[in-house]
């Protein structure tokens, strides 16, 4: 079988590996057909990414494949089935499990501090594999985590969307946008949102493809000096910032309504930032990472819903020419590789 290693930054090396064999109990042999990649590949490839992560590793934590061989009794997954799984190897047995997987004080992340899904065949434990409908399609399962990991942050704020006059902004158009975008409108049915995204070829490529519409406020900055400062640049209830980047998280700081809600899906770097709006305007950040316990509900979504969210899939490469994905990062909504 074929493996695709990232052994150091900009650096892919294709493996030839033997397929496991003797197969642990509680574990299933799982062909790997498609993998997407996130923003956390990009950032390990080239080499800027900000959380823990390790080198060499085989990276890909978004992944949809088929199960050839189970030696688990307890489980119902069955040889045949089409799966995906959780981007977290969580510990189920802390205190902070018991509360949040993806917070698990014992967590790795496949594909970023432990090996990921970037061969033809993973041994995986069962506890971390969904099972998807037969006439799931793989390159709309392997977009599952992604927007598990959506549907995570929107439940920070689940209690607020019954009002539909809450004005509600996400800030950035990348894969996790969208995906918070899509959920927001087909799941919720919610429809008072606006989408900020300053990259044009990307702002285009939305347009075509989405009825969205894009904010209007531009980069600024705001004199503290004042109340009526303070609070003229205010127009939105919810803001999800998408971006990672930590200009975004200001602008969201001052864009925000006071009694507000911003929602934080990026690693942001250590950079000085006026934090004086959070206690101003009485603002509640919430952070949020990973998508376990969202994955059922998010696989019967994408059945439903999966003309629209297949538009956010841009790109796709094979097992030779892998790397090229990874040079398309300013272009690309999703891009995902096919291991056969």
């Amino acid at each position: 079988m074929k493996g695709l290693k990232l052994i150091s930054p900009k650096v892919i090396k294709k493996i030839d590996l033997d397929i496991p064999q003797n197969i642990p109990k509680g574990h299933a042999l799982v062909k790997i057909n498609t993998i997407s990649l996130c923003g956390s590949d990009y950032k390990l490839f080239y080499g800027d990414y900000s959380g823990p992560f390790r080198y060499p590793l085989y990276f890909g934590h978004e992944w949809s494949g088929e199960v050839v061989e189970i030696n688990d009794d307890t489980s119902n997954i069955k040889i045949g089935d089409k799966v995906t799984g959780d981007c977290s190897k969580w510990c189920g047995n802390c205190c902070l499990c018991k509360e949040d997987k993806n917070l698990c004080s014992n967590i790795e992340k496949f594909g970023i501090t432990i090996d990921g899904y970037s061969r033809q065949y993973a041994v995986v434990e069962t506890k971390y594999l969904y099972v998807a409908p037969m006439e799931t399609s793989f390159d709309i399962l392997a977009l599952t985590e992604c927007f598990s990991v959506a549907l995570h942050a929107i439940k920070k704020i689940e209690s607020m969307l019954d009002k539909k006059d809450r004005c509600i902004l996400i800030i950035a158009g990348g894969a996790i946008g969208l995906s918070i975008y899509l959920l927001l409108k087909f799941k919720f049915n919610y429809c008072n949102i606006k989408l900020m995204e300053i990259d044009d070829s990307k702002k285009e490529f939305i347009s075509n493809v989405f009825d969205v519409n894009f904010a209007s406020e531009k980069s600024f900055e705001v004199n503290n000096s004042s109340y009526s400062e303070i609070s003229k640049h205010c127009n939105y209830d919810i803001i999800f910032e998408a971006s990672g980047n930590i200009e975004a998280f200001q602008q969201a700081l001052y864009l925000i309504n006071p009694n507000g809600h911003i929602i934080t899906l990026g690693m942001y770097p250590n950079k000085n930032v006026t934090l004086s709006p959070i206690t101003l305007k009485s603002i509640k950040i919430h952070g949020t990472i990973g998508g376990t316990h969202e994955f059922d509900e998010v696989i019967k979504f994408l059945i439903s819903n999966k003309d629209e969210v297949k538009k956010i899939i841009t790109h796709t490469y094979g097992v030779d020419d892998a790397s090229m994905g990874f040079q398309v990062k300013d272009k690309r909504i999703k891009t995902q590789i096919n291991l056969w």
